[in-house]
């Protein structure tokens, strides 16, 4: 098989961490800094077959897989960094006018980011476990856990970059808030709790390159 590849907007990047990997591994990689639209593959947890456009030679090799799941990943791991940053920032406007809110009101804000900092977390390591997973009925159900607890943490962080250090906003999304960062907790409770019943009954099974890798440890 032909171990040349081509790889778009290389520069800088994903493109670049892919044409790093592939160099790794002994391809003769060709780059260009033309760079593709991903905005379109923000729109599902879910990987589809041939849902970027690349090369024939590139989806021999997985690399769309590949692409998809570290750019979720990405996604992810930068929200998790502004996120963090935006907890600092409104820690910091409470405590400078904590008179404006009441104490539990604090604690409730307070709850709601270390939530969601924690579902971040979470779901940025779920990329990565996805990507070595073989498709079966209980990746299926591993996936739609983690589409529905990115959906929830989408909307939590929406309620928290309001200006929730004023009374008057506060007030108003208040119980969305609570409701939201508890279903929140709901939803990554029940994901960690699908992928431990699956190494305990052996759901998952695992692309041919971990299984190697595995194998080699044993």
């Amino acid at each position: 098989m032909s171990r040349n590849v081509l790889v778009t907007g290389a520069a800088r990047g994903i493109g670049q961490a892919i044409a790093l990997r592939l160099a790794k591994d002994g391809f003769n990689v060709a780059v260009n800094d033309i760079e593709n639209d991903w905005s379109k593959h923000k729109e599902c947890n879910r990987f589809v077959e041939n849902n970027i456009n690349i090369t024939d030679a590139a989806n021999t090799l997985g690399l769309s897989r590949y692409i998809h799941h570290l750019d979720r990943y990405r996604n992810h791991e930068n929200s998790l960094k502004l996120e963090t940053k935006l907890f600092k920032k409104t820690h910091r406007k409470l405590l400078k006018n904590k008179d404006k809110l009441s104490k539990n009101d604090i604690q409730t804000i307070e709850k709601a980011f270390e939530i969601l900092l924690k579902c971040r977390q979470i779901l940025t390591y779920t990329y990565p476990f996805a990507y070595y997973l073989t498709k079966n009925n209980q990746s299926d159900v591993f996936e739609q856990n983690q589409a529905d607890l990115e959906q929830a943490c989408e909307h939590l962080s929406e309620f928290l970059e309001k200006d929730i250090t004023s009374e008057t906003i506060f007030n108003d999304i208040k119980r969305k808030i609570v409701e939201q960062y508890q279903y929140c907790d709901a939803r990554q409770s029940v994901l960690l709790k699908h992928v431990k019943e699956g190494y305990t009954n052996d759901y998952w099974q695992y692309q041919d390159e971990i299984k190697t890798n595995i194998n080699n440890k044993i």
